[in-house]
């Protein structure tokens, strides 16, 4: 995050940098002095940087997340997007057992007797309370029933919640759900039944 900041300050920088020279050169032709047009370039570099990071709506820079304010991001369609929420304490899965046993029950038959497994991230909104308020996909395996059933999967875990200097925030967070094929596995590395 810091560092695509970073990177965005200093493109910035060199483009003011080279306008100001490309302005100087052209004063000088005609013997005018050029020494402001650096001032102007050093406090444009300066500000045109914090002026994205702290205007409201402006567009984040590649690879910063937008962080959600009091009023969350909202889709043309009414619902919520996903966004990066600040917090100090992440959220923990609480029932890791009954979710692993939710995995294999809920993969489904026909993929599963294929020998067809996949990789699901998913979206999970975790609220104040480390309730699951809400899921989405976030990169689909390229199979329906398994995307629907990671869904049904993360809508059953249950998290402590996340904090925010010590108080209780709600946060999305990403999580990859893996649906393997016990013959895809294969036997285990010491010889013993698949995984």
């Amino acid at each position: 995050m810091i560092t695509a900041w970073l990177v965005y300050a200093g493109a910035v920088s060199l483009v003011l940098g080279a306008a100001a020279w490309l302005a100087e050169y052209g004063l000088r032709l005609y013997g005018r002095p050029g020494r402001w047009v650096w001032v102007g370039a050093l406090g444009g570099s300066v500000v045109v940087p914090l002026a994205a990071q702290v205007l409201p709506g402006s567009e984040p820079v590649a690879g910063r997340p937008r962080v959600a304010g009091p009023a969350a991001d909202v889709s043309a369609a009414g619902a919520e997007v996903p966004s990066f929420t600040r917090y100090t304490k992440k959220p923990e899965l609480l029932n890791r057992e009954e979710t692993v046993a939710l995995l294999v029950a809920s993969y489904p038959p026909k993929p599963r007797n294929a020998g067809v497994g996949g990789n699901v991230i998913v979206w999970v909104k975790v609220d104040e309370a480390g309730r699951v308020a809400d899921t989405r996909i976030s990169k689909a395996s390229g199979h329906e029933a398994l995307d629907a059933a990671a869904l049904r999967v993360a809508g059953a875990m249950r998290f402590t919640p996340a904090e925010n200097d010590g108080r209780p925030v709600a946060v999305w967070i990403q999580l990859p759900i893996v649906f393997r094929s016990p013959q895809a596995s294969g036997p285990a590395p010491d010889g013993g039944s698949p995984r």
